[in-house]
C-alpha cells in the first residue's frame, strides 16, 4: 500500500467521522477598523462537553445543538422551541433553514426547520455522511460490513429511494439530493491501483424515481471520474448544479438527462482550510498552506468568495490562518484565534473583533451587525 493510499484511507475516515469578480484586500485603513461588540444582555448556556453548536442563515433565529436537545431561540435570546435528542457529539448539515443533525458513525439522523422537527430516521447500520437540501430531503450513507448503501428520504421519514454497492477499494464519501429529490449525486474514492494513478475520485449521478431510473442501470446516468484528487464534498446549489470539491479543485456540474455537463472549474493553488456554502448561491474558502511548488499560491490566510458562476467576487488577506468561517447575510464572519471580521462577500471589511477571552466561533443573528459568540460554557449575543 502506498503513502498516498493511507493518507487518502486516512482522509476518508476523517471525513466520515465529520461527516461543510474585483479583488478587494484588508489592510491599511479597513484593518485598523476595530469593533466593540457589546453584550446585549442574553446567553445560552450548557455544559462544557455538551458539543453545543450554533447555526443560523438569514434569520432572526438561531438553532442551538447540543447532546441532549436542538432548540430555536430568537436574535433576542428567548427560546421559541426545544425538541430532545440523544446524540454523542452532534454533527450537522444545512441548507438554508433546514438542519439535519446526526453524531460520529450514528444511527439515527433528524431534520429540523424553524417550525421544528420535521423529521427523524433510525438505522440498523451507522450513517457514514449525509447531507440535506432546502426542500427536507436527506440522503444518507449506511455501512454494513463491506457493503454500503445510499437511502433517500423525504418529510414523511419514509424511504423513498435506495442503492446498494460493494466494490473492492472503493469507498463513498459524500452525499446530496437535487431540489426535488429526483436525482442523487454521491462522491466515491477509487484507491484500486492502476498504472496511470494512483487513486481516483468519481461522482456518480443516479435518478431516483422508477419511471426514470428504469432507463438506466441501477439508475445511473451520469458519471465523473478525477485521477489523483480527493472529492470530499458534493452539495447541490441553485437550479440543481452540483458543487464538487476536492483537494485541488472545485467543479460545478449541470446534470441534464444522460450527461452531467462541467460548468467551470477553479483550480486550487492552496489547500483549503476552512470552505463555506452560503444557502444555495455561493460559497467562500479560507486558504492553508500553498500546494507543493505552486508559484500562483497564495499566503495562507486568504479569504476568498466565489458566486455560482464559478466567478470570484471578493478577497480579503487575513492577519493568520482561519479557524472558524461561517457564512450568512450575503457576509462571512472569520476567526483566527481570538481575532474575527466581519467581510463582506466583495472582499470589504465590516469590522473585526478581538474577544478577551476564547471564542470557538461566531455566527451572525438578524443582521451582519449582530451575533453570537459561542464560548466553551455559553454562548453570549452581542451587537456592534
Amino acid at each position: 500500500m502506498t503513502r498516498k493510499t493511507k493518507i487518502a484511507i486516512g482522509l476518508i475516515a476523517g471525513f466520515f467521522l465529520i461527516a461543510a469578480l474585483p479583488i478587494f484586500r484588508g489592510g491599511g485603513a479597513q484593518a485598523a477598523s476595530g469593533a466593540t461588540l457589546l453584550d446585549a444582555g442574553s446567553s445560552v448556556s450548557y455544559d462544557y462537553n455538551s458539543g453545543a453548536q450554533f447555526y443560523s442563515c438569514d434569520s432572526k433565529n438561531f438553532f442551538f445543538f447540543s447532546k441532549d436537545y436542538v432548540r430555536l431561540y430568537s436574535s433576542k435570546g428567548e427560546q421559541i422551541w426545544s425538541e430532545t435528542i440523544s446524540l454523542s457529539a452532534p454533527i450537522i448539515s444545512s441548507a438554508g433553514k433546514v438542519v439535519a443533525v446526526s453524531e460520529p458513525k450514528g444511527r439515527a439522523v433528524y431534520v429540523f426547520d424553524e417550525t421544528g422537527k420535521l423529521y427523524g430516521v433510525s438505522f440498523e447500520d451507522p450513517v457514514l455522511s449525509f447531507g440535506v437540501n432546502k426542500s427536507a430531503y436527506l440522503s444518507v450513507i449506511l455501512q454494513s460490513g463491506d457493503k454500503y448503501r445510499i437511502e433517500l428520504y423525504g418529510k414523511d421519514s419514509q424511504r423513498l429511494w435506495y442503492y446498494s454497492f460493494a466494490e473492492a477499494n472503493i469507498f463513498p464519501v459524500s452525499v446530496d439530493a437535487s431540489s426535488d429529490g429526483g436525482i442523487v449525486a454521491a462522491s466515491f474514492l477509487d484507491i484500486n491501483i492502476k498504472a496511470s494513478r494512483t487513486m481516483a475520485s468519481r461522482i456518480t449521478f443516479l435518478y431516483t424515481s422508477a419511471s426514470e431510473s428504469r432507463k438506466y442501470t441501477d439508475g445511473i446516468f451520469a458519471g465523473v471520474e478525477k485521477d489523483d484528487q480527493i472529492i470530499t464534498s458534493v452539495k447541490f446549489m441553485e437550479n440543481d448544479k452540483l458543487l464538487a470539491v476536492s483537494d485541488s479543485e472545485i467543479n460545478c456540474y449541470a446534470p441534464s438527462e444522460e450527461t452531467a455537463k462541467n460548468a467551470w472549474s477553479i483550480s486550487l493553488h492552496n489547500k483549503i482550510d476552512k470552505f463555506c456554502v452560503y444557502s444555495d448561491k455561493s460559497f467562500s474558502i479560507a486558504t492553508g498552506e500553498a500546494m507543493l511548488n505552486d508559484p500562483l499560491a497564495k499566503a495562507p490566510g486568504s479569504l476568498v468568495f466565489y458566486n455560482m458562476n464559478g466567478s470570484k467576487t471578493g478577497e480579503f488577506a487575513l492577519d493568520s490562518r482561519a479557524d472558524s468561517l461561517t457564512m450568512s447575510w450575503g457576509c462571512a464572519l472569520v476567526g483566527s484565534g481570538r481575532n474575527f471580521w466581519a467581510v463582506t462577500s466583495r472582499g470589504r471589511l465590516l469590522w473585526k473583533y478581538t474577544a478577551i477571552q476564547d471564542i470557538n466561533s461566531l455566527v451572525f443573528l438578524d443582521s451582519n451587525m449582530a451575533v453570537i459568540a459561542a464560548g466553551s460554557e455559553s454562548g453570549r449575543i452581542m451587537k456592534r
